[in-house]
């Protein structure tokens, strides 16, 4: 097994490449579920930070 590494691009760059995915859970997984580490700007970091929090908030763990 190897080390899955992405690199984020410049913001504007990730936003437009969200836009053009079908969903948002296609982009969550090609860039937050499957590498092993992300790199890239600040601000792209930032901007994936702000979707996670998103998400967990509108998809909260189900009660056992």
């Amino acid at each position: 097994m190897g080390f899955h590494r992405r690199t984020l691009p410049p913001l504007d760059e990730l936003i437009s490449i969200r836009e053009r995915m079908s969903n948002d859970q296609e982009f969550m997984k090609l860039y937050w579920y499957k590498p092993d580490a992300l790199t890239g700007p600040d601000e792209s970091m930032s901007y994936m930070k702000q979707l996670i929090e998103n998400e967990k908030r509108n998809n909260p763990p189900a009660q056992s």
